[in-house]
């Protein structure tokens, strides 16, 4: 259908009510907005969270993912929203850069259901819809029915901001300037920027699909200047994308770049070609509101089977373009799990939670592997690196307690709420080992390397095998927490015989070379049964950590008694 013709030149002296046609127009768009925000909302909760659960873990390979994207964003009605969470899952290790690819090619193909939706134009059905829903979503007991109630709602305003946007749309049928301006959608680039332009303003590519719609139903523009437009709408909706990858990071930024290019090298590709596209989709439908929505299907889904298998190609366009690195404490010390995008999903936040833990935790492990080195090959400089792990693991702590804190109980499923409190008591007490390694056993170990050469050999043995104990229930601690593994964590709990049966050892020796000795290795001695104490208490905090994932066990010493 091509765009009506313009007015006579008899008609260029009517005045146009811009004020009635401006305001129709924004509270047209209002509401069309409400209604979407209204419907994905009653979507979302009628799905639960097992949409947001199923973009995190059925990715496994590209077109799972992308299957997986459009779905999702078929129920969430945003495919910004679903951009974002990748980029929180990207950057908290739930998904590759490879997979998130997939999964944005198909959130453009899950985002054209909208505009399928409102081609429709079913403007007379929008009164009924209004009374159905809020009967639904406000006199109904069963919380499902009041979300059906909320989709059925949105979908009323959806269409009542239509035939609102359509009526204020009327007058301009007299206007020559608007039909000499509408002619200019010709132009493939200003179409293209100018859908842009509006997305980007209105944060919605729904809401300039909606205008182009009704545009193309009053007969305002033809089918190509609607599909360039629409093409348009595809690139301006990335800037959501764009500013949530600047909060994340380089990774987060990756992400968010590879949805730019998939959008622009797409409509690159077919500007040249949208008489193709244009003919595609009017062999497929017969009204020109109609078409302008099965080519933007069309675009997305032919897009996405083209450019599917070069998703490594994306990936690395995208780390070309966002080439630095934070330098090596900053990176090391910046939360590598915890996104703020994953807190609208409790249990997906939980589990970012328990691998930042597991950050945390290596760095405590590390911080013990540094004192070790000192012991065992009297490398001293080591032992700033002991402080610097201290500030970090510090560092990391109050991030994931402002993280957790973030999840409020009532957000929670009951059986989850547990979980988090018990997430904080495990951060607490691998923070105190940390605090035990720096402040106590860096002092011990520096005087214990400084008499070294008077060290029996066999409470070097003894020091190091309780050393090596007291690692190893740390490290497996942490890898409990961090895996949820039960076992693993009541086979830490488990060590606390052997690891008082150490001390023990180291105490018997050292007390059987006091007798005699002068005052200097006496003091040496005494240094070797405070080491052996402190590791008591590492191995302490490590086990009160460990509780943590196997609360229903035996109660592991509490993290103030152990510091005493």
């Amino acid at each position: 259908m091509q765009p009506k013709q313009a007015p006579a030149a008899s008609e260029t002296t009517l005045s146009l009510p811009w004020i009635t046609m401006l305001a129709g127009l924004a509270g047209g768009l209002a509401l069309f907005l409400l209604g979407l925000e209204r419907l994905g909302d009653g979507l979302k909760g009628a799905a639960g969270e097992s949409m947001k659960r199923l973009l995190a873990t059925l990715t496994h390979n590209r077109v799972v993912a992308a299957g997986t994207g459009a779905v999702v964003t078929a129920v969430i009605q945003s495919s910004s929203v679903t951009t974002i969470l990748t980029i929180g899952f990207v950057g908290a290790g739930l998904m590759t850069p490879v997979q998130s690819v997939g999964v944005i090619m198909g959130a453009n193909i899950g985002t054209t259901v909208t505009a399928q939706l409102v081609a429709f134009r079913l403007d007379d059905l929008a009164l009924p819809l209004l009374a159905a829903g809020f009967a639904m979503a406000t006199l109904a007991r069963r919380q499902r029915v009041q979300h059906y109630g909320d989709i059925v709602l949105g979908l009323g305003f959806v269409f009542l901001g239509m035939a609102i946007m359509s009526e204020a749309m009327q007058p301009l049928r007299g206007s020559p300037a608007f039909f000499d301006l509408m002619a200019r959608m010709d132009q493939p680039v200003l179409a293209v920027l100018l859908g842009a332009g509006f997305t980007a303003l209105v944060q919605s590519s729904s809401a300039t699909t909606a205008i182009v719609v009704v545009l193309a139903s009053e007969g305002f523009i033809g089918l190509e200047a609607g599909i360039m437009l629409a093409l348009g709408a595809n690139i301006g909706t990335c800037l959501k994308a764009i500013i949530a990858g600047l909060k994340s990071g380089p990774e987060g930024l990756r992400v968010g770049l590879i949805h730019v290019l998939f959008n622009v090298v797409g409509v690159a590709l077919w500007l040249p070609l949208v008489g193709v596209l244009a003919g595609l989709a009017a062999d497929l439908s017969g009204e020109t509101a109609r078409q302008i929505a099965v080519a933007n299907t069309l675009f997305n889904a032919i897009n996405t089977a083209l450019f599917l298998p070069f998703a490594g190609l994306f990936v690395w366009a995208a780390e070309r373009l966002v080439r630095w690195q934070a330098d090596e404490v900053a990176d090391r010390v910046r939360p590598r799990f915890i996104e703020p995008t994953l807190l609208a999903t409790p249990s997906l936040a939980l589990d970012a939670a328990r691998r930042e833990l597991g950050h945390l935790g290596g760095r405590v492990v590390t911080m013990m592997d540094h004192i070790e080195a000192v012991r065992e090959q009297r490398a001293v400089a080591r032992l700033a690196e002991v402080k610097l792990e201290e500030q970090r693991v510090d560092h990391l702590h109050h991030q994931i307690l402002a993280y957790l804190s973030a999840l409020r109980p009532e957000s929670l499923p009951t059986d989850e709420i547990g979980s988090r409190q018990r997430l904080v008591q495990a951060s607490a007490a691998l923070e105190l080992a940390s605090n035990t390694i720096n402040r106590r056993l860096v002092k011990l170990v520096r005087k214990l390397t400084e008499a070294a050469d008077r060290m029996t050999p066999s409470t070097q043995v003894r020091l190091g095998d309780l050393f090596g104990l007291t690692r190893t229930a740390l490290a497996d601690a942490v890898a409990a927490i961090a895996e949820g593994d039960a076992a693993k964590a009541q086979a830490v709990r488990a060590m606390a015989e052997p690891v008082r049966q150490q001390a023990d050892a180291v105490l018997a020796g050292v007390t059987r070379h006091m007798a005699g000795r002068p005052e200097g290795h006496v003091a040496l001695l005494r240094t070797e049964i405070e080491i052996a104490g402190v590791l008591q208490s590492v191995y302490d905090f490590a086990a009160a950590a460990a509780a943590t994932v196997t609360p229903k066990g035996p109660e592991a010493p509490p993290p103030s008694q152990a510091a005493a």
